[in-house]
């Protein structure tokens, strides 16, 4: 099982990695290794109570890690199209000025709404590229072109990367959840188990009780109808005439697991 201390050390280069990078993480996820011995296991010494709680841990870290690579795809899917966008535009001004033409254009003023533009990409090579953050930086035309195509190449590379990635660390998810379900199944198994042996001592006591003394029931009367009281209960007797020491006595008697119980009145 991962080492929880160095996972959780290892999230935040995981997570603050440049979205363009195409550096594989796959080394910095931890991998979760699946239990084919539960009952081995489980022999470690920890409860069952511990080892669901610690793949818990490592389950919600690999969520973690899982939604900051959702988060990079998110934005490399954004940023994709604006740079391509801007890289066939400059390709455009390229293949006019090669011309020794003006370029014609349209450009969006506000939203659905164009004007026509002649460049002079014949006569100037300057472009400015908007990096984001109120800052614009002025590259020429050629050095703004080898720019953007590195940018995009980057942004595919680091594309197809991160979907790697997430294919790995979903497939380490996926075992965590297998590893919780058998831990948990056993733990189940094995309270049953447990409950079914304590029923069956429980029984194994009531089909063969200790011998217990019979008495009287309080309030009963020599002549009357005689009880005999156990722990389980009072328990009616029938009454029949014994002769003991050359006098008749009534006595009563009462079956039991073990036998008939006398009392003599």
């Amino acid at each position: 099982m991962a080492d929880m201390g160095n996972l959780v050390e290892n999230l935040e280069t995981i997570s603050d990695k440049p979205a363009e990078a195409g550096d594989s993480v796959k080394k910095e996820i931890p991998v979760a290794s699946f239990i084919q011995d539960v009952e081995e296991f489980m022999k470690k010494g920890e409860s069952a109570e511990a080892a669901l709680e610690k793949l818990q841990r490592l389950l919600n870290a690999f969520k973690f890690i899982e939604q900051r690579l959702t988060q990079k795809k998110a934005k490399l899917k954004f940023k994709m199209p604006e740079i391509q966008k801007t890289y066939d535009c400059l390709m455009q001004m390229e293949a006019a000025s090669k011309l020794g033409e003006p370029l014609v254009t349209h450009y969006e003023l506000a939203q659905s709404v164009y004007a026509k533009a002649t460049i002079d990409v014949h006569e100037s090579d300057k472009v400015c590229l908007w990096l984001g953050a109120n800052v614009m930086l002025e590259y020429p035309r050629s050095e703004a072109i080898e720019l953007l195509a590195r940018q995009l190449a980057d942004a595919k590379k680091g594309l197809a990367t991160v979907i790697d990635d997430m294919g790995f660390l979903r497939e380490q998810i996926t075992i965590t959840e297998v590893n919780m379900a058998r831990v948990f199944n056993w733990d189940v198994k094995e309270r049953r188990k447990q409950k079914e042996a304590a029923e069956k001592e429980g029984s194994d006591r009531m089909s063969y009780p200790p011998s217990r003394r019979a008495t009287l029931a309080p309030g009963s009367q020599r002549g009357g109808a005689a009880a005999l009281r156990r722990s389980n209960g009072v328990v009616p007797l029938c009454e029949i005439m014994v002769r003991r020491s050359g006098e008749r006595r009534r006595a009563c008697a009462a079956r039991c697991g073990s036998g008939w119980l006398w009392c003599v009145a």
